[in-house]
């Protein structure tokens, strides 16, 4: 299956927690990984950002799509 997000990390699941209607799922990131952001060019200039520059990455999402490992090895049927 192929999709648009772009930002993948590979993570082992640490716990789950469930309750009535939610349910709280930990992870472990388990792979180094690269993350990829859009910026203004304002905002570049702004923080003077350059290639090899230490930055804190603060993930700003309302979701989070998964796929378990079953899913990563079956191939899309048509």
């Amino acid at each position: 299956m192929k999709y648009g997000a772009r930002n993948k990390i590979q993570a082992k699941v640490k716990s789950v927690k469930k309750g009535d209607r939610m349910s709280l799922v930990k992870f472990a990131v388990t792979q180094p990984h690269e993350m990829a952001s859009v910026l203004t060019t304002e905002s570049v200039k702004d923080l003077k950002l350059k290639a090899g520059d230490q930055v804190e990455l603060i993930i700003y999402s309302q979701i989070v799509v998964f796929r378990t490992a079953s899913d990563v090895s079956q191939k899309c049927r048509a």
